[in-house]
């Protein structure tokens, strides 16, 4: 299906009006050379290799688990470890999920957006996917 030519442009799109915010050829060039090294045609095939579930899945537990302790025997150790496990939690499973590269099953990586969230209502994931995946990466492969 062709695509209407009087539509908006989204970043990066050739067209009028991109100048500066054109892509960078070189990241054209590294994701073919990805592509190769892992044998697949398409980015969107690349998921969280089988030791990266098992390493986030120990991740996971350990999290819950210091959170579980924390509310039930606070301290400042419990305290600190919280936020040290919720910040790798954050890095490596949510993260990854609103790249939607935790799994190739969308309810999957739907669910990986909000795992920090559960134990800490105040933290939004909509607002953090919102600003980061939509705000911040449609600019850092430019120019």
């Amino acid at each position: 299906m062709a695509k209407d030519p009087s539509a908006p442009k989204l970043h990066g799109e050739p067209g009028p009006g991109q100048g500066h915010a054109a892509p960078d050829p070189r990241v054209t060039e590294l994701q073919k050379r990805v592509c190769v090294a892992a044998g697949v045609p398409t980015l969107r095939l690349l998921t969280t290799p089988f030791m990266g579930v098992v390493t986030n899945s120990v991740l996971a537990a350990s999290f819950y688990y210091t959170v579980y302790m924390h509310w039930t025997q606070p301290s400042v150790g419990w305290a600190v470890a919280c936020g040290l496990l919720c910040w790798l939690f954050a890095g490596f499973i949510q993260h990854e999920a609103c790249h939607g590269a935790l799994s190739r099953s969308p309810w999957v990586n739907y669910v990986g957006r909000f795992a920090c969230t559960l134990p800490f209502p105040v933290l939004d994931a909509r607002e953090w996917f919102i600003r980061h995946v939509v705000q911040h990466h449609p600019f850092t492969n430019t120019r």
